[in-house]
Formats: C-alpha cells, sequence, structure tokens
C-alpha cells in the first residue's frame, strides 16, 4: 500500500486518545494490523507515516472507540 503522511493525519492524536480510553499499544496494533513496535514508533514521531489500509483502519477504530467513550460519559 502507499504511506499516509502525519501531514494529513496526527497518528500521535489518534493513537494517544485510542490509549487515554483504555487500550494499550498492542491492542491498538492488533485491531489495524501492525506491530506494538510500529504504533510506539508513531505515538513517538519516530515514524511519520503508516501505510494506507492500517491509517484507515486507525481512522475507523478511533472513531468506533471515540462514539463508545462519549456513550460511556453522557
Amino acid at each position: 500500500g502507499l504511506p499516509i503522511s502525519c501531514v494529513s493525519m496526527n497518528w500521535k492524536n489518534i493513537i494517544q486518545d485510542l490509549i487515554d480510553a483504555g487500550m494499550t499499544q498492542s491492542a491498538i496494533g492488533n485491531a489495524i494490523g501492525i506491530s506494538q513496535a510500529s504504533v510506539s514508533d508513531l505515538l513517538t514521531g519516530k515514524a511519520k507515516s503508516t501505510y494506507y489500509e492500517a491509517g484507515e483502519l486507525l481512522v475507523k477504530l478511533h472513531r468506533k472507540v471515540m462514539r463508545r467513550a462519549i456513550r460511556k460519559a453522557a
């Protein structure tokens, strides 16, 4: 797949939101098909991009988890 630049997505904020919602780096990686180390690299800025498929899944996972967190808080 083609890499998605962090210029279009702030992977660090997306991953941090998921961690704040109770997910681990390993769980995030498992959900989107990348390693925990790759999740860590995106979180710390060591990696600036990910492949399209993983990026798309990360955005969908973020949307799902954030909706659940909003419902839980209401």
